[in-house]
């Protein structure tokens, strides 16, 4: 198999399936350039042709997304928890084991490499070359048999992809952008800065603690206003699961319902449901704010729904 992939049904002309639909009346047009697979040139029974081709756009996003291509790198990083490479080195009886966890890890940073290269090309193709890959093959999309790949040369001494920059480096790309009289005036304080510190109100928690969160993005599909309940907003909240979930959030006197439709915010998935106001409420929506709420928590960027946050 070389990918997973799938398709629109397309009735192509001149086969049987065109004609039956020709005959049942339910071809929309006969625009040849849209008899591609990715539109729906036809009449479905059981749902509306513009709503077959956003449920197409969605199963595609989710299935060639970058968070389908960081799945793959985080299985390369608990490849190397459980393989422990630095202790096989240490044991010479180990070495051919110690060869192939080497094998499989430059393949597959030779193959998220290719998969990271349309969004992060320089980066992507400098993956690929640190592994063996040859230049006439930097561009090629990778295919499954690259994992069994015969690995040549590698990069003995490769560098950091994102080094860190220090406070000398960070001066000199300001300057470089706003100018050095820019760069010099001092930036004027920030009510956040001006306050004073408080104690933390709770004790600090472990990291496993926190690990027990499941923070994933979301996005307001619809929201309204529960009667009798002046802070309360009924939400129904995109995880990625089909079927939205309800969420009861106490936000309804910083945001109308209308504000928050379409809106993406971060959701504790995890928490076990309970009623709120006869609702039955399915996670909690981050917020800032004590007494009153300041603004929800979100994202510099859209992420589908769903998306791990961490």
């Amino acid at each position: 198999m070389e990918c997973a992939t799938f398709h629109i049904l397309t009735p192509y002309p001149n086969t049987p399936l065109f004609r039956q639909m020709q005959s049942e009346g339910r071809l929309l047009h006969q625009d040849w350039s849209r008899y591609d697979t990715a539109h729906c040139v036809f009449r479905p029974k059981h749902m509306s042709p513009e709503a077959l081709e956003a449920g197409y756009a969605w199963i595609y996003r989710r299935l060639f997304s970058l968070e389908s291509i960081w799945k793959l790198v985080r299985e390369a990083n608990r490849y190397v928890d459980a393989t422990q490479p630095w202790a096989l080195a240490k044991d010479p009886s180990k070495a051919y084991e110690l060869a192939h966890v080497f094998h499989n890890l430059a393949n597959a940073i030779a193959v998220i490499g290719g998969l990271v290269t349309p969004v992060l090309p320089t980066t992507g193709k400098l993956l690929r070359q640190w592994v063996g890959i040859a230049d006439k093959d930097l561009d090629r999309w990778p295919a499954p048999t690259d994992m069994y790949r015969v690995v040549g040369n590698v990069a003995k001494q490769p560098r950091p992809l994102f080094p860190r920059l220090d406070d000398a480096a960070q001066d000199k790309i300001v300057k470089a952008i706003v100018g050095e009289a820019a760069a010099a005036a001092p930036a004027p304080p920030s009510p956040a800065a001006t306050a004073p510190a408080t104690a933390p109100t709770t004790p600090p928690i472990t990291y496993d603690d926190f690990a027990k969160l499941e923070l994933r993005v979301g996005k307001v599909v619809q929201a309204a206003a529960v009667p009798k309940k002046d802070k309360l907003l009924h939400l129904h909240v995109d995880l990625g699961e089909g079927k939205p979930r309800s969420i009861v959030a106490g936000i309804a006197q910083a945001y109308k319902p209308d504000q928050l439709v379409g809106k993406q915010v971060i959701v504790v998935a995890n928490l076990a449901p309970r009623k709120l106001a006869g609702l039955v409420s399915e996670g909690m929506i981050l917020a800032a704010g004590d007494d009153e709420i300041l603004g929800l928590s979100g994202l510099d960027r859209d992420a589908p729904p769903g998306t791990r946050v961490r």
